[in-house]
């Protein structure tokens, strides 16, 4: 991580540029077939860091054909089709007090956990919505019980600055920590003295404002989430156990193939023995048919099906990868 930082630091214009152009060819290979919310949002920040280099020492050949490919990319994304929607609807919901009233019941919300969520940074409609305080609700009914019990809103909490007086402050934060982000710039309003909590919004448009440059470059060396793939079917499968119900001596083993996430075996045992393993493998090859890689862990109940995948495919196949658990 240092030194990516520390390499984030030093690029130039080019090279932040041949990022964001390899980002963008990242992102033709992963075009959607209907169109995507989350696509046009990457393709519209790719869209801006490319603008903010324009306005750099940066080869105006190069900025242009980089800005030809976002146009072609979003010429073919206007005329894919709008994607199917059907939304369910949430049915985890709070539980409810029973009033004896008439009326709907009002929520049981915990107010103490209820101040701790809004104390660590999510806002009203994260605990809402993703069913934090136990179960969803509209955001609307806990904005009003807030307001019943005196809980300010984050909104409420925000500091009262001007974009001058902000825009100083964020400078003096990029003089002393001239890679820092949107996020680590909030933090560090958060804690200074005085402190002032800024909605995330301003803090990127200034940031943006201050140092558009500087903006390119940090969002050029984001690391993507990698995308899982699998080929084919039979190409990888996952083998594990699971040891939840290890207390009434009962072991889970199961297998899933990694293209089609189609069940291979989901079985239930009083042992985790290696034998017991490979006699479930072997019935799930002869349903499905022999894999070409299987992927476990280090546990000792894999030494058996490790042998037979070498069998069937040769040593020097690499049929078995092992990964390392982390605690």
């Amino acid at each position: 991580m240092s030194d990516r930082i520390a390499r984030a630091g030093t690029l130039g214009h080019e090279e932040v540029l041949e990022d964001i152009e390899l980002y963008i060819r990242g992102l033709a290979r992963s075009f959607p077939e209907t169109k995507d919310p989350e696509f046009e949002k990457k393709l519209n920040q790719a869209n801006v860091n490319v603008q903010r280099l324009a306005q750099g020492n940066t080869n105006e050949a190069n900025v242009q054909r980089v800005h030809g490919l976002v146009s072609r990319l979003k010429s073919r994304y206007n005329a894919l089709p709008l994607a199917s929607v059907n939304e369910e609807k949430n049915s985890r919901y709070s539980k409810k007090t029973v009033s004896g009233k008439k009326g709907n019941n009002p929520y049981d919300i915990d107010i103490t956990h209820l101040k701790f969520l809004l104390s660590i940074g999510h806002n009203v409609k994260e605990i809402a919505e993703k069913g934090l305080l136990g179960g969803s609700m509209h955001r609307n009914t806990l904005t009003r019980f807030m307001k019943d019990n005196n809980i300010p809103t984050p909104r409420e909490r925000y500091s009262i600055i001007s974009d001058d007086d902000l825009l100083i402050l964020i400078r003096k934060i990029a003089l002393d920590f001239p890679n820092s982000g949107i996020r680590e710039v909030t933090a560090l309003l958060r804690t200074g003295n005085p402190p002032h909590i800024v909605q995330r919004d301003r803090v990127a448009r200034l940031l943006s404002f201050s140092n558009p440059e500087a903006t390119a470059r940090r969002w050029a060396q984001v690391v993507p989430r990698r995308v899982y793939s699998v080929p084919t079917p039979n190409h990888l499968w996952h083998i594990d156990t699971h040891h939840s119900l290890i207390r009434w001596n009962f072991v889970i083993h199961s297998c899933i193939d990694g293209f089609s996430r189609f069940i291979i075996y989901l079985k239930i045992h009083t042992n985790n023995l290696a034998k017991t393993m490979v006699c479930d493998f072997i019935e799930g090859v002869k349903v499905s048919g022999v894999p070409s890689r299987v992927r476990a862990d280090h546990g000792g109940e894999f030494v058996h099906v490790k042998s037979l995948m070498e069998s069937l495919n040769g040593p020097g196949h690499n049929a078995l990868y092992l990964w390392k658990v982390c605690s």
